[in-house]
């Protein structure tokens, strides 16, 4: 069973990747997504405004998202631990609620956890332009510093990933092939 992540800063189209996939691949994977857009509707700030105890829901309904699949499924991850990671790194410099270092590296600690399931990680980027959906904010400058930290992070720790960039269809092409029989 393949477990695929798809990480990237708010509104770089992970959910628009996955849907794509989805509807090429069929019934062959099990989409684990939504978990951010329900913590911020369940009230918890994410992004620049995220807090200790908007890392803990965010991660608590990741891991009950995922954990009925494993081994069982082959899964599509929108959103994964590591984001919850390298969003508290890059929101250190910022003025907002102070996250001491011990729980970032708890966070790291749990994304680590997370690399012993996930197969591989598609990287997207703002490549496009965004729409506001009400739900998150679009801060490009803000955005850029996510992705950077997420490929800095994965390239650091020698874990997988395959870095989409360019339109809907050509990231769409690209997962497609690393996805397929032989894909890498």
């Amino acid at each position: 069973m393949r477990a695929i992540g798809i990480v990237g800063a708010d509104g770089t189209g992970k959910t628009t990747l996955i849907s794509g996939l989805v509807e090429r691949l069929g019934g062959n994977y099990v989409v684990c997504g939504g978990v951010a857009r329900n913590v911020i509707k369940q009230g918890f700030p994410l992004g620049k405004s995220a807090n200790k105890e908007s890392y803990i829901e965010l991660i608590r309904h990741q891991i009950s998202s995922v954990t009925p699949h494993l081994g069982t499924n082959n899964l599509l991850v929108d959103r994964t631990l590591i984001d919850p990671y390298c969003y508290a790194m890059v929101n250190r410099d910022l003025p907002r609620p102070y996250i001491d270092d011990r729980f970032i590296e708890f966070l790291r600690t749990i994304w680590i956890l997370e690399t012993k399931y996930i197969e591989a990680y598609f990287l997207t980027s703002a490549d496009f332009p965004q729409k506001s959906d009400g739900v998150r904010e679009f801060d490009l400058e803000y955005q850029s510093r996510i992705d950077q930290f997420l490929e800095q992070t994965l390239t650091e720790n020698q874990i997988p990933f395959l870095r989409l960039r360019g339109g809907i269809d050509e990231r769409l092409n690209k997962a497609l092939e690393f996805l397929s029989p032989g894909g890498t």
